[in-house]
C-alpha cells in the first residue's frame, strides 16, 4: 500500500493482486490489524500527506498534495486529516515555516 498509495486502489484490486477473495482480505486485515484494507491506505495516505505538508515547498498548495496523495475530493481529505490529526492541513502547511 506505502508503494502504490497514490493510486486508486479497491479491496477487490488488492485481492485479486493476492489471488484472494475480497472477503478474506478483509478479514485477514481485521484479525492482523483490527482495520478494514480501505482505512489501513486511508492511514498510509494521511500519514504521507502530513509528511509532505509538513515538508512542502512555497508554492505547493493542501489541494496539490491531497491529490498525489491520493485524494480525489480536497474536502473529505481535510475532515479526515483533522479526525487524525487534530489539526487542518492548512494548519499544518503553515507551520512547517
Amino acid at each position: 500500500m506505502r508503494d502504490r498509495f497514490s493510486e486508486a486502489i479497491s479491496t477487490r484490486g488488492i485481492a485479486t493482486h493476492l489471488g484472494i477473495s475480497p472477503r478474506r482480505l478483509q478479514v485477514a486485515f481485521e484479525n492482523a490489524r483490527n482495520v478494514t484494507p480501505l482505512n489501513a491506505l486511508l492511514s498510509v495516505r494521511l500519514e504521507i500527506a502530513r509528511e509532505r505538508l509538513a515538508n512542502a515547498g512555497d508554492d505547493e498548495t493542501v489541494t496539490d498534495i491531497a491529490m498525489e496523495c491520493g485524494f480525489s475530493n480536497p474536502s473529505r481529505f481535510a475532515r479526515a486529516f483533522s479526525a487524525a490529526y487534530g489539526e487542518l492541513p492548512s494548519q499544518r502547511l503553515r507551520r512547517r515555516i
